[in-house]
C-alpha cells in the first residue's frame, strides 16, 4: 500500500463525494489494505450505519447499492484491488472506541 492508494480510496470513499442513498444512513467510512482469502491485493472497508436504523433497512435490497458504489468509486479513483464491504452499526464504533 501506498500513500498515493490511501489518500486516493479516502477521496474516492469520502461520504460528501460518494453519492450514497439517502437510507439507510452512513455515519462513517473506515479502511483498511491487505490481502483476501484469494491472496488478492484488496481494500477492507467497514460503513457504520445511523444507530436509529431499523432492523428493516438491513436488508441486501438496501445494502447493496452502497456496496457497489463504493466498490465503483475506488475503482475510479484508480485503485487496483478488491473492495471488501461489510456494515456495522454506529454504536459498535462507540463501543470500540
Amino acid at each position: 500500500m501506498s500513500l498515493h492508494e490511501e489518500n486516493a480510496v479516502r477521496k474516492a470513499l469520502s461520504l460528501d463525494q460518494l453519492g450514497l442513498p439517502a437510507a439507510p444512513i452512513v455515519r462513517r467510512v473506515e479502511f483498511s489494505f491487505g490481502k483476501d482469502t484469494a491472496d488478492d491485493p484488496a481494500v477492507f472497508v467497514v460503513a457504520y450505519l445511523d444507530a436509529d436504523t431499523p432492523d428493516s433497512e438491513w436488508t441486501n435490497e438496501n445494502l447493496r447499492p452502497i456496496q457497489e458504489r463504493m466498490r465503483e468509486a475506488v475503482r475510479d479513483g484508480g485503485i487496483d484491488r478488491w473492495v471488501h464491504v461489510r456494515f456495522a452499526r454506529e454504536q459498535n464504533l462507540r463501543a470500540a472506541g
